[in-house]
């Protein structure tokens, strides 16, 4: 996953903006057999995700602006999100 996550923001032109929304939908896309694997047996997708946000906060190329970024999940349900800096 942390592979998958690092091509991910790897693509992201440095200045840019992104959440873990648009990540994860890029994961399911692209990387699908990773993010199915990624999830333990009694995990949670919220769980699994907040797993991934914080794959994204750990990477040297990125930089945690706030928490207050609005955008739509993978289920259509829009909410607040962190959101980060490609540095």
């Amino acid at each position: 996953m942390n592979n998958a996550v690092s091509q991910i923001i790897g693509q992201i032109p440095v200045g840019y903006v992104f959440d873990a929304h648009f990540v994860i939908s890029q994961l399911i896309k692209h990387y699908s057999d990773v993010y199915i694997h990624f999830a333990g047996p009694n995990q949670t997708t919220a769980q699994m995700h907040g797993k991934i946000s914080q794959i994204i906060d750990n990477l040297p190329n990125t930089r945690q602006l706030g928490n207050n970024f609005y955008s739509e999940n993978i289920h259509g349900i829009s909410g607040v999100n962190t959101y980060w800096e490609v540095i």
